[in-house]
């Protein structure tokens, strides 16, 4: 059996597992919500992720068995955007399943979202929104971008717990109450981004905390020996970001709106958990996302 297959029927498995009850909706019906989630997760791992029209037309021309029949784009479009609901819940599932919670560390990382050229930012209607939208500095490309800055949080095995959407334009330390606020009692490895004593602080006392960050050259306090050695784990969550840009095209997502972009960020990020659930059950490396379909 293909592995996408045993992905699809995956899916099924933790959907009919959840009890989840389908809102009825006015009509005939046609596409559950189950078929549209599973061929959002084989559309984000065949690498369509920011083009739903290439992949309905793949999947016509290739007559995916699992997908007999195939939704109009505009119908795809929309049912995909609503599935906010069945995803959180069967997040909740998988998280389980996956043991997110088994260990104490969580790695926290900001990278960007562009949601148009930079030339064109004056232009754009749709993402005109200060609030949610502004230009941000790509140290690594060394080029700046405009649009939205993803905070994700990982545990030790590269596994998305939380994450968070901001402005590009707002410091990476301004997304970090926002994208732990489900997390308590935990060590949470951050870079220099995240320095900050006083939310430190407060993190400390509200939910138990522990935020370990890489101390900076002028700083008169250094990070010791087990800070260190804590500050070893923050390459994975570089690693979950470069497959998320590669293979899921986050920098590349060709959104038309806010909520569309948030839809397809949402989508990715449980097309990368399904994922991660195959792999550790047919027992394969857990980030060896690419090599799923080879």
């Amino acid at each position: 059996m293909p592995n996408l297959t045993r992905i699809v029927n995956l899916a099924g498995e933790i959907y009919k597992s959840s009890d989840f009850k389908e809102p009825r909706r006015p009509g005939k019906k046609v596409f559950s919500d189950l078929y549209i989630c599973q061929m959002v997760v084989v559309q984000n791992l065949k690498g369509y992720a920011n083009n739903e029209s290439a992949f309905l037309r793949s999947s016509t021309s290739h007559q995916f068995k699992t997908f007999p029949k195939i939704p109009s784009q505009q119908q795809y479009n929309q049912r995909s955007r609503r599935l906010k609901p069945v995803i959180d819940q069967l997040t909740e599932i998988l998280l389980r399943k996956l043991g997110a919670d088994k260990t104490k560390i969580r790695i926290i990382d900001a990278t960007g979202v562009p949601v148009v050229k930079f030339y064109r930012r004056w232009r754009t209607k749709s993402f005109n929104d200060q609030r949610l939208f502004g230009v941000g500095y790509c140290a690594a490309k060394k080029e700046r971008y405009y649009g939205q800055k993803l905070t994700l949080i990982i545990n030790q095995q590269g596994i998305p717990i939380a994450y968070h959407l901001t402005s590009a334009r707002q410091h990476d330390v301004k997304g970090l109450k926002p994208a732990v606020k489900s997390l308590e009692g935990v060590w949470l490895i951050g870079d220099k981004g995240y320095a900050g004593n006083k939310i430190h602080q407060e993190l400390k006392l509200e939910q138990r905390i522990k935020v370990i960050v890489a101390k900076r050259k002028n700083q008169k306090v250094r990070n010791t020996k087990w800070e260190k050695r804590k500050l070893k784990h923050r390459r994975l969550v570089e690693v979950v970001n470069e497959q998320l840009k590669d293979q899921f095209l986050l920098e590349r997502l060709k959104a038309k709106s806010p909520q569309g972009l948030a839809s397809r960020i949402r989508n990715i990020i449980f097309s990368y958990l399904i994922a991660t659930y195959f792999n550790k059950k047919y027992h394969r490396n857990i980030l060896s996302i690419k090599e799923i379909l080879n």
